[in-house]
């Protein structure tokens, strides 16, 4: 929104409060997880996922799904 010449009015104020307190002049640092949660179980290095596997059919031919009994994560591959 373009603030026009009278600066004072209580809606350039607020345009200007707005900007002030959201100033991206520095790059925002993203948050990365260091834990490999594919490989390991909870991420934790040397513990592998207890997999329950079950062969299903699909479209385009046979692959199995497991369930991690631990972490409950999902994979998938093919047959």
């Amino acid at each position: 929104m373009r603030i026009k010449e009278n600066s004072d009015s209580w809606r350039a104020s607020g345009i200007l409060k707005r900007d002030f307190k959201h100033d991206h002049s520095e790059p925002i640092a993203k948050f990365r997880s260091s834990k490999n949660t594919h490989k390991w179980c909870r991420g934790k290095v040397g513990v592998k996922h207890d997999v329950i596997w079950r062969v299903e059919k699909g479209f385009f031919g046979k692959y199995k799904t497991g369930k991690c009994l631990q972490c409950g994560r999902i994979m998938f591959s093919r047959v």
